[in-house]
């Protein structure tokens, strides 16, 4: 089993990496320890790239140790779930899309209508 550095990660080159072991985290263990929520105090970390670090960090382990990480097992169905909130958010976005091009068609009909009723008349 190959040990793997924190600039290993994906996500992580040297400056992150001195930083993450200003902080006290000095090992891809100590990454994967540490919650999510802490790793996102560190400066310039947030949640999304504290998470993305995590996950990158977990693949670098079941790489280096040919095995499923708890932390991705975990991971995969946090990322399942976020992928039907979007599928199920541009679902309704486009039925309001459809909505809204079915009543701009249905303004169109009744202006041409009215544009041909007035075109026998004359005005005086």
């Amino acid at each position: 089993m190959k040990q793997v550095k924190l600039i290993d990660i994906s996500g992580i080159g040297p400056a992150t990496a001195e930083l993450l072991i200003e902080n006290g985290i000095t090992s891809v263990e100590a990454l994967l320890g540490l919650p999510a929520e802490q790793l996102a105090a560190v400066p310039g970390f947030g949640p999304k790239r504290a998470l993305a670090v995590r996950l990158a960090a977990a693949r670098s382990l079941q790489d280096s140790s040919g095995g499923r990480t708890e932390l991705e097992s975990q991971s995969s169905g946090v990322a399942a779930k976020a992928d039907k909130k979007k599928k199920k958010k541009k679902k309704s976005k486009d039925k309001k899309t459809k909505k809204k091009s079915k009543k701009k068609d249905r303004g169109d009909k009744k202006n041409k209508k009215k544009g041909k009723k007035n075109k026998g008349k004359k005005r005086k």
